[in-house]
C-alpha cells in the first residue's frame, strides 16, 4: 500500500457511504455510467482502507448495515412497492418489511469489511504486496457465497463499458474482480 498517499484523511470515514451508495445507483440499470462504478469502487476501497487502519468492530458493523440500506434505497427502492402489491398489506407493514430488506439485502459488503479487518491483523498481507489480492478477492468470495434474492454482482457496475464487456462471457464475477482489481492498482 501506498504509504504516502496524497488522499486526505477523512474525519468519519462511514459518511462515505453516502456517495458510494449514489455512484452504486449511477453504475447500474438504466444509467449505467462505468466511471460511476469506477468512483463507487475507488472510495469503497478507501473506506475499506479506514476501516482497516481504524480496525473498530462497532463502526465495520455500522458501515455493512448502513451500506446494505443506502445501496437499497438508492438502486432497489422500487421494491417497497412490489412487497406493497404483491402481499396486499398496507402502507406501514409494507414499509417495515422493504426495510428489513433493505438493512439485510446487501450483506455481503461486511464479508468484505470484516475480512480485510481481519486479514490486515496478519503481519505479513498488511506489510506486503499480497494485499493487492486480498481485497479484490474479498469482493469475488462475497459474490460467491452470499446468496441474494435480486442477484447483483459487483462486475454489474462495470457492464456497460464497453472495453470491458467481452470479459463479461467469463462470467460476471471474474469482470467484477478484474475490475477491483484495477482500481486498487490505480489506489493501493
Amino acid at each position: 500500500m501506498r504509504k504516502h498517499s496524497k488522499i486526505p484523511k477523512i474525519k468519519y470515514p462511514v459518511l462515505l457511504i453516502f456517495p458510494v451508495a449514489i455512484f452504486f445507483a449511477l453504475a447500474l440499470e438504466p444509467f449505467g455510467f462505468s466511471s460511476a462504478g469506477f468512483l463507487c469502487f475507488f472510495l469503497l476501497l478507501y473506506l475499506t482502507k479506514q476501516l482497516t487502519i481504524l480496525s473498530n468492530w462497532k463502526q465495520t458493523i455500522v458501515a455493512t448495515v448502513l451500506f446494505s440500506g443506502l445501496v437499497t434505497l438508492t438502486s432497489f427502492y422500487w421494491i417497497w412497492n412490489a412487497i406493497r402489491n404483491i402481499s396486499g398489506h398496507g402502507l406501514v407493514i409494507s414499509f417495515l418489511l422493504f426495510i428489513v430488506y433493505a438493512l439485510l439485502s446487501f450483506y455481503k459488503i461486511g464479508i468484505i469489511f470484516f475480512g480485510s479487518v481481519f486479514l490486515t491483523k496478519q503481519r505479513n498481507v498488511k506489510d506486503s504486496y499480497f494485499f493487492l489480492l486480498v481485497i479484490p478477492s474479498l469482493f469475488l468470495i462475497s459474490d460467491w457465497i452470499c446468496p441474494m434474492i435480486f442477484p447483483v454482482y459487483w462486475g454489474d457496475l462495470f457492464r456497460n463499458q464497453i472495453l470491458w464487456r467481452q470479459m463479461a462471457r467469463f462470467g460476471v464475477e471474474v469482470l467484477g474482480f478484474v475490475s477491483i482489481f484495477s482500481t486498487s492498482l490505480l489506489y493501493l
